[in-house]
C-alpha cells in the first residue's frame, strides 16, 4: 500500500493533486470519529510542499475564505468555529508510517482474547463485562494486543480504524510499567496485523509527546507529515 495514494485519499485530495501549492479539500473522513473518541473536522496538513486544509463539509466556506497556507489563517478559521462550538481547540501533530511493508517483527505482545481479558489484573476500577462488550468487533477480528507482568497488564494496542486502507494505532500503557518496552512490543502486533493484510500502519501523536514518538521511532516508524488538526 502507498503512503501518497492513503494520504491524498484521507485528505480528500486524490482528484486534486495539480500544481497548486495551498488548497483546500472536502473529506468524508473529517465527519468520522477516530478511536470513538476524537472528532477532527479540520486537518491542515504539510506534506509534499503542499498546504492542504482538509474539512468536514460543514466547514468548507470558512476554509476556502480563510486558508492561505498560513499559521494565522489556521488560528482565523478556529476562531470562526469557536463562534458556533468554543471548545474547538488547535493541535500540532505528527504522522508516522511504516514503509517497509515485507518485515514482520518478532514480539512478546499476544492477540486480546475473552480469555485472557477475564485471567488479567487491570488497573483501576474495570467493569470487565462493559470492557468486553465494548470490545467484541476488536476481539473478534483480532486486532488488540497485550503484553502482561505477573498476571498485570502492562500495556495495550490495537488498530482502532482502517480509513483508505490506513490503520490508526492507539497504545496504551500502564504508567506502573513505563520504560520498560512493552509499550513497543504492542505496538509491533498493530504493524503485524497490518502487513498481514496489506494495510498501511498509522501512528498520530502530538507534536510534543516525545515518549511517545521516541516508541514510534523505535519500531521504524518514520515521519510522513506534520499537521494542525481543530479537535473537538
Amino acid at each position: 500500500m502507498d503512503f501518497n495514494k492513503y494520504y491524498y485519499g484521507f485528505l480528500g485530495a486524490e482528484h486534486e493533486r495539480g500544481n497548486d501549492k495551498v488548497m483546500v479539500t472536502e473529506s468524508i473522513y473529517r465527519d468520522k470519529l477516530l478511536n470513538k473518541q476524537y472528532f477532527y473536522p479540520v486537518i491542515v496538513s504539510e506534506y509534499n510542499n503542499k498546504k492542504i486544509c482538509s474539512t468536514s463539509s460543514r466547514f468548507i466556506d470558512i476554509c476556502k475564505s480563510r486558508f492561505d497556507g498560513s499559521v494565522e489563517s489556521i488560528e482565523d478559521i478556529l476562531d470562526d468555529m469557536r463562534i458556533e462550538e468554543p471548545s474547538y481547540r488547535l493541535r500540532k501533530m505528527r504522522r508516522y508510517t511504516i514503509d517497509d511493508t515485507e518485515k514482520i517483527f518478532n514480539t512478546k505482545a499476544v492477540t486480546m482474547s475473552e480469555e485472557l481479558v477475564r485471567s488479567v489484573h487491570f488497573k483501576g476500577d474495570i467493569n470487565i463485562e462493559k470492557f468486553l462488550e465494548r470490545k467484541k468487533d476488536v476481539i473478534k477480528e483480532g486486532r488488540q494486543f497485550i503484553i502482561t507482568n505477573q498476571n498485570k497488564m502492562a500495556a495495550m494496542a490495537l488498530i482502532s480504524d482502517i480509513y483508505e486502507d490506513g490503520c490508526n494505532i492507539a497504545v496504551y500503557s500502564n504508567e506502573d510499567y513505563r520504560k520498560m518496552g512493552y509499550g513497543k512490543e504492542v505496538v509491533k502486533g498493530c504493524v503485524n496485523w497490518c502487513k498481514e493484510r496489506n494495510l498501511l500502519p498509522i501512528y498520530l501523536v502530538e507534536e510534543d509527546n516525545h515518549a511517545s514518538i521516541k516508541l514510534a521511532e523505535s519500531v521504524g516508524f518514520e515521519l510522513k507529515s506534520k499537521e494542525w488538526i481543530i479537535s473537538k
